[in-house]
């Protein structure tokens, strides 16, 4: 009977709980001054996902500059045979433009921007290195 007991008060304990922290997928991306490059991401928008940008890139000092940043549909896809559609995959495309040597770690985190970063949230971190 102890030992029943035990398991129930283990199984209701909250200190217990695992969480799943996602390991960052790390890209190295090479390019040169007045270069322009693109980040392709897979995103959900019908669920409300998001890959949004963690590193603050101020346009004066960074070494890089988002100039466009836009959703394509997944063209595998016949949207004008549906009626509604939910949580297909789409591309996020940014755009970037080099603008000065360095290097730089720009992170993305892909998430629902009305809750809270959680451990599970994905996260792609490129390493981009400006000649």
């Amino acid at each position: 009977m102890l030992i029943f007991v035990l398991i129930v008060a283990l199984c209701q304990s909250s200190t217990l709980s695992t969480k799943i922290r996602q390991i960052p997928r790390i890209t190295t991306l090479q390019t040169y001054v007045n270069d322009t490059f693109e980040i392709k991401l897979p995103v959900s928008l019908t669920t409300g996902y998001r890959w949004i940008l963690r590193t603050a890139l101020n346009d004066d000092e960074s070494i890089i500059k988002i100039i466009s940043e836009i959703y394509l549909p997944d063209e595998s896809i016949n949207y004008n045979e549906i009626t509604t559609f939910c949580g297909g995959v789409e591309t996020q495309a940014i755009t970037f433009i080099a603008q000065k040597t360095g290097t730089l770690d720009i992170e993305y985190i892909y998430r629902q921007i009305w809750l809270e970063v959680r451990p599970e949230n994905e996260i792609r971190i490129y390493h981009v290195i400006v000649d």
